[in-house]
């Protein structure tokens, strides 16, 4: 009876694959035809993650018929596996805590995109951070493994590891189920994303109390923004702005973010401070060209400076991107405009008090792609948030900061 519920179980699986596979291959094809490659390149993504995801499946299935992770293993070592983005590593810190608890003699590793990783470099439950760039979640030529990844993998397999908690893989690193015991995720809609790698470690490494992310900046990182960046800075108020996404699906129009920057300015006589990349800086400054005070732009921070930076300021302003859960990991209160991701998967880990989302739930957001937009209305999601709603949101924000700062000084 079993195998019967198995096989059916897989058989429905198999034919949802195809139709979804069948659908988005037509779709990114479509756009390829139509020159739109980097439509047609996400939806390849979309597609070699789904397949991913699928298999891993299929690996944890096979080693539950075989006995499964046994419930009393105890490792001295253990390899967490996340190639994915920055906000993704941050919502990743419960799961170390739970590790590092349950096992505090253990040696906790970490594959992943060297940005990622690189918030990590100041934790203490963290033991070698490996780096290792996938194409599936970065926006990078879409391309095969290379030699060198498979170099890497087959490494990590020598060392045998007697845990490995995969939270976001690629395909090269499914073979270390076969050498490991492995715990992993599965994806249920409307679970948020902490709960879900939670989930995958439980069975080995319950979470004690209630999970929090949690950031280590080091102290002399702090120092440095503080003389580097604060320093210059006239007024008591800081306001971080990250007014870019890395897909327009999550964007909010930047002259707004420029319009609620003056209004800041203008009531608080705040030091606005605008984080980009590089390659952002140049569209950033553009449009300050139409501010009608002075705001700074950051465009050469290391992502350790962006958090301390972040953990410095009074206030983070933004889309929901990777520095949301930075802000919400270092307890800076935050305003967000939120575009096309299911929020009740993907929202900031935060105290709700101290964090407003500018959400709008239209009927589109059942079906929404997340990677391209199916509304009448492009990206209405984020268009109809107005610029009086996100000053509004951070003035009560910092009203209740500085209530609280008067409040403790006086009670001192």
């Amino acid at each position: 009876m079993r195998a019967l519920k198995i096989g059916s179980k897989i058989v429905r699986s198999a034919g949802w694959l195809v139709g979804v596979v069948c659908a988005r291959t037509a779709w990114g094809l479509w756009c390829l035809l139509r020159g739109d490659v980097a439509a047609s390149a996400e939806e390849a993504r979309f597609i070699g993650i789904l397949l991913h995801d699928e298999l891993l499946a299929a690996l944890i299935l096979a080693r539950k018929l075989s006995g499964g992770v046994p419930t009393a293993v105890r490792p001295d070592r253990i390899l967490v596996v996340k190639l994915d983005r920055i906000g993704d590593m941050v919502n990743t810190t419960p799961v170390f805590d739970a590790l590092a608890t349950a096992f505090p003699r253990a040696r906790i590793d970490v594959v992943g995109h060297p940005a990622p990783l690189s918030l990590l470099e100041a934790d203490p439950r963290i033991g070698e951070r490996i780096a290792y760039r996938s194409s599936l979640y970065h926006p990078v030529p879409l391309l095969p493994p290379s030699w060198r990844d498979w170099r890497l993998v087959a490494t990590l397999m020598r060392r045998r590891y007697p845990l490995v908690v995969y939270l976001r893989g690629s395909a090269p690193f499914l073979l270390l189920g076969l050498v490991s015991p492995l715990v992993a995720t599965k994806y249920v809609r409307d679970e948020h994303v902490v709960e879900r790698y939670l989930k995958a470690v439980r069975p080995v490494a319950p979470l004690v109390g209630r999970p929090a992310l949690t950031l280590h900046v080091r102290p002399e990182v702090r120092q440095s923004v503080r003389e580097r960046v604060l320093a210059p800075l006239a007024a008591g108020c800081t306001v971080a702005v990250h007014a870019t996404a890395a897909v327009a699906m999550k964007e909010w129009p930047l002259e707004r973010y420029v319009a609620v920057a003056d209004a800041l300015h203008a009531r608080w006589g705040a030091d606005v401070v605008f984080l980009a990349t590089k390659s952002e800086e140049a569209r950033v400054r553009r449009g300050l060209e139409g501010a009608r005070f002075t705001h700074t732009v950051q465009a050469s921070l290391t992502l350790p400076e962006v958090a301390a930076l972040i953990a410095e300021s009074d206030l983070f302003v933004g889309n929901d991107s990777g520095l949301s859960h930075i802000a919400a990991a270092v307890g800076t209160p935050s305003v967000l405009a939120w575009g096309s991701a299911n929020i009740n998967e993907a929202r900031p880990l935060a105290n709700a008090s101290r964090t407003v989302i500018l959400h709008r739930p239209l009927p589109c957001r059942s079906v929404c792609p997340e990677i391209r937009c199916i509304n009448a209305t492009p990206i209405a999601c984020l268009k109809d948030i107005t610029v009086d709603e996100a000053i509004s949101a951070a003035a009560r924000l910092l009203d209740r900061e500085r209530r609280t700062e008067r409040l403790v000084a006086w009670r001192s």
